[in-house]
């Protein structure tokens, strides 16, 4: 399982706050932290790594920086 963090709003100053939040959530994934920070939003991932180790680092940011994600999949093979 990951962590997912998202703090929005002008109030977004603090990045010591957000990184304390983010730390109660390392026993959901202790592999990998992700953080990307803008004027009105942050977002946070833990990351437990279980398939795709190298490749699966998040927030996800597209070319120019104006799209992010943020997510969590589990999926079953039958």
């Amino acid at each position: 399982m990951c962590g997912i963090l998202g703090v929005f709003g002008a109030s977004v100053t603090n990045s010591n706050d957000f990184q304390e939040m983010l730390s109660t959530l390392a026993h959901r994934g202790p592999d990998d932290i992700g953080v990307i920070a803008q004027d009105n939003f942050v977002l946070g991932h833990q990351r437990l790594s279980i398939v795709d180790v190298e490749g699966g680092h998040q927030p996800l940011c597209a070319a120019g920086q104006k799209l992010y994600g943020i997510g969590k999949w589990q999926g079953t093979l039958h």
